[in-house]
């Protein structure tokens, strides 16, 4: 059994489960929402409000990202 086998079955598997679907759906739209604010909005909304340049606006949206990457990790992990 070679490796694309063992990928296949374990996808397959997660795709006919309907927790993992119900699961996978609501990660997808808490997600999706928060990446559309910091994309569309948020950049924006620092630059014309508070002044701020490109430089410190990427550095506040990558802190956003990177807090989103260690708190479902960390959620996973606790939970």
């Amino acid at each position: 059994m070679d490796i694309k086998t063992t990928i296949t079955q374990g996808i397959s598997v997660w795709i006919k489960n309907s927790t993992f679907l119900i699961l996978a759906i609501i990660i997808a739209i808490g997600y999706g929402t928060l990446m559309e604010f910091e994309g569309l909005w948020a950049g924006p909304f620092l630059s014309n409000v508070y002044k701020m340049s490109n430089a410190t606006i990427g550095n506040w949206l990558l802190i956003i990202a990177v807090g989103m990457v260690i708190g479902r990790v960390s959620a996973g992990y606790f939970i």
